[in-house]
């Protein structure tokens, strides 16, 4: 089935633009240091959040065009072993990896490779990484 063509602004929510995307580690500190020296992302801001599950700290940081939310909570679990095996991975409803646009992607695996960042898998214009807790990361080249 297709979505219904409709006119702009006509839908129930119409959605204005890309937010961001969160993710849970294992460790604040690791996450924030890695995520800034591989991808370059910078500090935003911190922040810590209550719930009824308790509190946890939440880090926001930048790239160009994109905010990463980064939280960590008491006990938090590694990413389960099904999860890390893209062939199961698939198997189980939710997000799978994000994808960032990087210039050229030559030029990127040969500054990985200079990071002993592990290279999951490669293609013609994309590549895979996991950052230290084992989250899923497309690297792919963008024509802008």
């Amino acid at each position: 089935k297709t979505v219904p063509e409709k006119e702009p602004g006509s839908y129930p929510i119409p959605v204005k633009t890309w937010s961001h995307i969160a993710v849970s580690v294992t460790d604040m500190e690791r996450a924030v240091k890695w995520y800034g020296s591989v991808l370059g992302f910078t500090l935003s801001h911190t922040d810590e959040i209550a719930t009824p599950a308790g509190k946890f700290k939440v880090t926001w940081l930048k790239a160009p065009n994109f905010c990463l939310e980064i939280f960590e909570t008491p006990g938090a679990k590694p990413v389960p072993p099904e999860r890390l095996n893209p062939a199961t991975d698939l198997k189980t409803p939710g997000n799978k990896y994000l994808t960032l646009g990087v210039t050229d992607i030559n030029k990127t695996t040969a500054e990985l490779k200079k990071l002993d960042v592990k290279i999951i898998s490669r293609g013609n214009k994309s590549l895979f990484i996991r950052d230290k807790d084992g989250i899923l990361i497309e690297l792919a080249e963008s024509a802008a």
